[in-house]
């Protein structure tokens, strides 16, 4: 039999099946291997042997099992024993020469670079088989953090689960962390799972097992100005080493810390800005905060005035929600205070009750204590000799009016509005030409030149008039007499409201229809001139003008009834040609000529004194054309009487006008001759003027030249002689300055 043999390189190796005993065994090179008949070979070529670079590793499926000093280990059979289906991690640490895989060994995962872990980073793996790292006994289940830096290398038994990294807490700043399992902290506390809980530290913190990271909190910088207001969601002990009971409420401020963190057992209700008061400010506090006794006095007030700096403690409030300003009072300013309770006034040692009302008047400074309420700010009401108010005393109920001179209200006293109708209010704002009303002014109405007004008292159930011109000035208990006339043309009722009647002379027109006894139907338009003729100094006779409300629709009413009764017994002819005579008959009787055109009017003083025709016009169109006509003839007669009168008039102005021109003319001529010999006599001046003005000019120059020349020669002679009189004297004192030399030259 020929035997077959295989070269095998260095780094190679083969598998060998022997098919007696059905085993498999490793061939490695550098070697010449003879193959014998009863083996075979598993692969068809030698396998490169597997290296493994630095720094990565590889996995192997199914590794067989050596003892402490790298030997196989065999069963009881004589054949090598695997790890079946385990996976075995190998790194260039174990293995650095290259190495064969075992006959049943598979490759797994080629090499593959190891996963670095930096500095500040860690894997949380967990164990999924049991097995012994060297150190310690691990557990299916049990999870821990590999911390860098270095390589990790991986291990059938674990399962990374993530990566963490750490989280840089900055100053002023804290990790807020949960535990999702019962575990000890970092720092060795027992957490229970769901328990949060804050690092504070700078730096970099890794979470371990178990923690959850929930947040960075930022911290919350206080100042002199600003405080934090929290609130425990459970009982625990803060960080100022202070215990809190659930729901307590406190500040934290900056004589605290200058900053601060919330805890997780802490809620921040509000940052509260500091309050200032200043020196014209006060303010009340309710529901005081005991410091001490860690809790408020409900229903206490506490007073601070300015000036003052605080912040409000939990369960305090500000009376108002704002500081307050303090009441300044000037001359005339008062303020109407009441007892919230029994209170004694130091300052003016008195007692008051609760409830009990009283006035301080300025000028001062008032800060109301806490057992006083301000119920408002009255100030001393000008008034003139017309104007007033009304006044109520609210112990009494009484109303009354003052007028005339200023006014301060008492304690016990209110102001009062009047009130009016409602058509009253708008005749009254109308006529004194007002937008508003103010209800507790007295009501004051200006009755006009020759009129009349009523006011009734409703109290007193009594009348009283006022004639104008007049002011009328209401009692609390007063109103106005309201008017409803009669008006238009032709009347119609309640047109005109009004507050006083006109006593007269005054027109009102109305137009009707009438009849006459030919059945002509005419229009009348006629204007009635009445008046109230009674006299004001008695009161029963003034009444009885209010006794008719509207006396100008009965006054109208009547008198279209006697013209319409007069004329129905006429003719059109006779009606047309003495219309005038015959209405007034109706009117004032048959007397009317003899000076007794006065009807007075049954049930008041009015007077009808006469009646003006407007117009007479037919209601029936034919009646109307031959009026119409009628009345033109006498138009066209008329027109043309008053041309011709015009036509002379003007040639009598014409003539006049050339008179007067031809007058104007020689006038004219007359002035300019006058104006031609002034200026004759003008010229003639003038050339006398021109004759002599050059000689007497030349002897005025002459004259003046010598006067000149005279004047400079006495003005040389002058300076000449001042001149040698100073040069003389500059000599004599040369002289004598040299005379003194000479002398004192001679002494020494």
């Amino acid at each position: 039999m020929s035997t077959k043999v295989y070269s095998i390189a260095p780094f190679q190796y083969l598998h060998v099946l022997n098919k007696n005993d059905n085993t498999k065994r490793l061939i490695c090179g550098p070697m010449n291997f003879a193959l014998e008949d009863h083996e075979e070979i598993v692969s068809k070529v030698p396998e490169k042997m597997i290296i493994i670079p630095n720094l990565h590793y590889v996995s192997i499926k199914d590794p067989i099992e050596k003892d402490k000093d790298g030997n196989i280990l065999k069963d009881r059979f004589g054949l090598s024993k695997y790890r079946w289906n385990m996976v075995e991690i190998r790194t260039r640490e174990n293995y650095s020469e290259p190495f064969p895989l075992y006959p049943e060994e598979k490759l797994h995962l080629d090499a593959t670079p190891l996963s670095y872990v930096d500095s500040n980073e860690a894997l949380h793996l967990k164990c999924i088989i049991n097995f012994n790292d060297g150190k310690s006994r691990r557990f299916a289940g049990e999870e821990w953090l590999f911390v860098g830096p270095g390589h990790y290398i991986p291990r059938q038994e674990l399962q990374i689960v993530k990566r963490i990294t750490e989280v840089i807490i900055q100053k002023n700043q804290a990790l807020k962390l949960r535990a999702n399992r019962n575990l000890k902290d970092s720092y060795g506390i027992l957490r229970k799972a769901g328990e949060e809980w804050v690092i504070r530290q700078e730096g970099g913190y890794l979470p371990q097992v178990g923690e959850d990271q929930v947040e960075i909190l930022k911290a919350v910088v206080l100042d002199d100005k600003t405080a934090l207001h929290l609130q425990a969601i459970s009982n625990f002990t803060d960080y100022y080493n202070i215990k809190r009971k659930a729901g307590e409420e406190w500040l934290v401020t900056s004589e605290i810390a200058n900053h601060h963190i919330c805890d997780v057992y802490e809620k921040i209700l509000e940052i509260q800005k500091m309050i200032v008061v200043g020196p014209d400010e006060y303010c009340v506090i309710l529901n005081p905060y005991d410091i001490k006794a860690r809790k408020n006095e409900l229903g206490k007030v506490k007073l601070i005035k300015g000036i003052a700096n605080f912040f409000l403690n939990p369960g305090e409030k500000l009376e108002g929600g704002a500081v307050q300003k303090i009441n300044i009072l000037t001359e005339g300013e008062s303020i109407l205070l009441q007892a919230k309770e029994n209170f004694y006034d130091e300052e003016t040692g008195k007692n008051y009750k609760a409830g009990e009302k009283w006035m301080i008047d300025g000028p001062l400074r008032f800060i109301p204590p806490v057992e006083v309420k301000i119920i408002s700010t009255r100030r001393i009401i000008p008034l003139d000799k017309n104007e007033g108010i009304y006044i109520r005393n609210v112990k009494t109920g009484k109303v009354f009016k003052h007028t005339g001179s200023s006014y301060s209200l008492k304690p016990e006293e209110v102001l009062w509005a009047k009130e009016l109708s409602e058509t009253v209010e708008k005749i009254y704002m109308r006529d004194l030409n007002m937008r508003k009303r103010d209800k507790t002014r007295i009501v004051a109405y200006k009755c006009p030149f020759n009129s009349i007004m009523q006011i009734y008292n409703m109290k007193e159930k009594s009348n009283r008039i006022v004639f104008g011109p007049n002011l009328a000035i209401l009692d609390p208990d007063e109103e106005f007499t309201l008017m409803s006339l009669s008006g238009k043309t032709p009347k119609s009722q309640n047109v005109v409201q009004t507050l006083y009647l006109k006593l007269g002379p005054i027109f009102s027109t109305d137009e009707f229809d009438v009849e006459t006894v030919d059945h002509t139907r005419l229009r009348l338009r006629l204007s009635y001139n009445w008046i109230f003729d009674l006299d004001k100094n008695n009161v029963e006779e003034a009444l009885k003008i209010f006794t008719i409300r509207d006396f100008i629709g009965e006054m109208c009413l009547t008198m279209a009834s006697r013209i319409r009764s007069s004329i129905a017994s006429l003719l059109f002819d006779d009606f047309h040609k003495n219309s005038e005579p015959l209405i007034k008959k109706a009117i004032f009787g048959h007397d009317y000529k003899k000076g007794a055109s006065r009807l007075k009017y049954e049930g008041c003083c009015l007077y009808i004194t006469d009646v003006d025709i407007q117009s007479v016009t037919p209601t029936d169109q034919t009646t109307m054309n031959l009026l119409q006509k009628s009345v033109s003839l006498a138009i066209e007669l008329a027109t043309k009487t008053i041309e011709q009168q015009y036509q002379i008039n003007l040639l009598i102005k014409d003539q006049e006008f050339k008179g007067q021109l031809e007058k104007l003319k020689i006038d004219k001529n007359i002035d300019l001759l006058k104006e031609q010999l002034g200026l004759s006599k003008l010229r003639c001046d003038a050339r006398i003027i021109e004759t002599t003005g050059l000689s007497r000019a030349q002897a005025l120059a002459y004259k003046d030249a010598n006067s000149i020349e005279s004047k400079s020669l006495v003005k040389l002679s002058e300076l000449t002689k001042k001149a040698n009189e100073i040069e003389t004297e500059f000599e004599v004192n040369q002289k004598k300055k040299q005379n003194e030399s000479n002398f004192y030259f001679l002494l020494f």
